[in-house]
């Protein structure tokens, strides 16, 4: 095809993939610039967490590192923050084992210590454990809807990203490029936003 080799197409794919890595705006560092919500008094809700799981092939060691009980296959899990609004992606930080707890990946991410006081992110169920996490278990009953309608957000931000075969498929190649790929994607998906 175009009178050149398959290694050669694939060279070129992954120059395009880093040049784009390298030129479109990198996820927020500094949280005072986010927009963000008061749902419960003296908390600023500042982001919506979410992990999110992409299939991988079986790999020949270490496989029990990358087997998700939840998914009951391998997989590499990514957290997703988003803003409040819904509207950008604020952080991604990933790859992790699918072994991994959500709430131990936003741990090792370290985004829990770059917070400021009085900021906190939504999560699900299973963000709990730590006091700038809002889950639903620590929300009155009267606003839990109103946190629902909120957190709903971060799962369509992650369907969007699931339309690119690569993140929804199972990815069959190298580990390591499979990060760069998918930062790749939500840097495109904040571009077109």
């Amino acid at each position: 095809m175009f009178n050149t080799t398959w290694e050669n197409m694939r060279n070129t794919i992954w120059a395009v993939l880093k040049a784009l890595n390298e030129r479109l705006p990198n996820f927020i560092s500094d949280w005072e610039s986010v927009p963000y919500y008061t749902l419960t008094p003296n908390k600023r809700v500042v982001g919506i967490v979410d992990a999110t799981e992409c299939y991988i092939c079986r790999p020949s060691k270490n496989q029990e590192e990358v087997y998700s009980g939840n998914e009951k296959c391998h997989t590499l899990k990514y957290n997703v923050i988003i803003s409040v609004d819904g509207k950008t992606i604020l952080r991604m930080d990933g790859p992790y084992a699918g072994s991994e707890h959500d709430v131990t990946m936003l741990h090792e991410s370290g985004v829990l210590n770059s917070l400021r006081s009085r900021q906190v992110l939504m999560g699900d169920k299973k963000y709990i454990g730590d006091s700038r996490l809002l889950s639903e278990y620590f929300v009155a009953f009267q606003s839990l809807g109103q946190f629902r309608r909120i957190r709903v957000r971060v799962e369509h931000v992650i369907g969007s990203l699931k339309h690119f075969a690569v993140l929804s498929g199972t990815w069959r190649n190298d580990f390591d490029q499979h990060e760069m790929v998918a930062l790749v994607i939500g840097k495109l998906y904040n571009f077109t936003q």
